[in-house]
């Protein structure tokens, strides 16, 4: 896996070919954790924040034309396409090189429908500005209330004179959508992102009061039974010590804390801090 800084500079290219559409576009994933250490209401942490070698881009089905379109720019900064599966647009993804560990680009949009089209076919990806977006149920909660991140020479980003201003997921979208999504994702992947819940809670401790009204902001732009199940999942997921847990305990030992946390430690400062910024849910 790529070093930090090489990771970084990477990232800096993305963004460089990214610029004209950055106003509709929001890092999510393992990226949006790792920018959000950025914002002025993060608490430093004493461990590196997990890594990964894929950007996930969240877009709006339908995006405004604002020059060449992204798959252009992309490839114009050095990154390669790479189309599969059987859907209809193909998945296509991003790459900078074709080593082990490579970075790479892919994109994701709203799930605005069912899985199906009409004919019965799965309706699973869309395209967008010359690239192929997966189309995933909840993610639109990861547009609402987007917080507004500035990447400069200053905290590693080379970005030029006036650096780069990308949209991420305020903390409390991005915990909410992880716990949403959690039950369909690969379970190898689960622990993980267990994690990450865990530290974006840890990263956000002394601002769970100012995370209160973007909690709210976002749980009135959802659907109610959205909500809903967010709450009942969450209960469940940090109730009792499992296997996700356990999982989570296994990465954050083999990543190189000094001091990592008990599968029970994670379960208590998940809930506690999920209480503390939605709401107790008994």
């Amino acid at each position: 896996m790529p070093e930090f800084t090489e990771d970084r500079s990477a990232f800096t290219r993305v963004v460089n070919a990214l610029r004209p559409y950055l106003s509709d576009l929001v890092f999510v994933g393992g990226w949006a954790h790792r920018l959000l250490a950025l914002h002025e209401l993060a608490s430093p942490l004493d461990f590196q924040t997990l890594m990964t070698t894929d950007i996930d881009v969240a877009t709006p089905a339908r995006l405004r034309a604002r020059g060449p379109l992204i798959r252009d720019l992309l490839q114009q900064n050095g990154f390669k396409e790479k189309l599969s599966g059987d859907e209809t647009p193909p998945i296509s993804e991003y790459r900078l090189g074709e080593e082990e560990g490579a970075l790479y680009v892919e994109f994701l949009a709203p799930q605005l429908g069912g899985p199906n089209r009409r004919d019965g076919s799965p309706d699973a990806t869309v395209a967008v500005s010359g690239i192929t977006a997966q189309k995933l149920k909840y993610l639109e909660v990861l547009f609402a209330e987007p917080w507004s991140v500035q990447l400069n020479d200053a905290n590693g980003y080379p970005l030029g004179k006036d650096g780069a201003s990308v949209k991420v997921p305020n903390p409390a979208a991005y915990l909410m959508q992880k716990i949403l999504v959690l039950h369909e994702r690969q379970h190898g992947k689960l622990p993980k992102d267990v994690l990450y819940i865990h530290d974006t809670l840890l990263m956000f401790r002394g601002a769970f009061d100012k995370l209160r009204l973007p909690a709210r902001l976002v749980a009135e732009k959802l659907h109610p039974k959205w909500v809903e199940t967010f709450h009942e999942r969450r209960r469940a997921l940090f109730d009792a010590v499992d296997d996700r847990l356990r999982g989570a305990e296994r990465i954050a030992r083999e990543s190189g804390r000094a001091s990592p946390p008990s599968a029970d430690q994670i379960r208590l400062v998940c809930r506690q801090g999920l209480d503390r910024v939605f709401g107790s849910v008994g």
